[in-house]
């Protein structure tokens, strides 16, 4: 999953609105079933995630049901968050853990990320696009090492 998470750095940040039924021949998020896409042309956090979730064989959660927010923010905390534990540090949790903002309103969508190494972070962000950077301090609320399993 590393090198396909690092192939996709510099794809572009995209917005998906309300509305938007696709991009080009994807669903919003990426979020179906599937090999993900080589470089996709954009991506959100959310589609940054379902990516690595596809090539992983991962399902994406609420596809199945068809429900409207599948892949998205909400939809990943939702079906995580028995699994989930609030952060203490992000330096003690191993690479590739999944870390969570959550969903809030539409003003707040909360954000996906996963971590990397040296204390960094793997994500899709606004103005940047895909990037390995430090996060931001005491943004994300929750992690989930198995994101990945069943």
């Amino acid at each position: 999953m590393e090198a396909y998470a690092e192939s996709l750095l510099g794809v572009p940040y995209r917005w998906w609105r309300a509305g938007d039924l696709c991009i080009g021949d994807q669903p919003p998020f990426y979020a179906e079933a599937g090999p993900p896409p080589l470089r996709p042309p954009m991506l959100n956090c959310a589609g940054f995630i379902n990516c690595l979730a596809r090539f992983a064989g991962r399902p994406i959660p609420g596809v199945t049901d068809q429900l409207w927010y599948a892949g998205g923010t909400y939809a990943w905390y939702e079906e995580l968050a028995h699994k989930c534990a609030p952060i203490a540090s992000i330096d003690e949790l191993p690479v590739g853990t999944l870390l969570l903002r959550r969903f809030r309103d539409a003003a707040d969508q909360g954000h996906l990320a996963v971590v990397w190494t040296n204390g960094r972070i793997i994500h899709c962000w606004p103005d940047k696009g895909v990037v390995i950077e430090v996060p931001p301090a005491n943004y994300f609320e929750y992690y989930c090492n198995d994101w990945l399993g069943d």
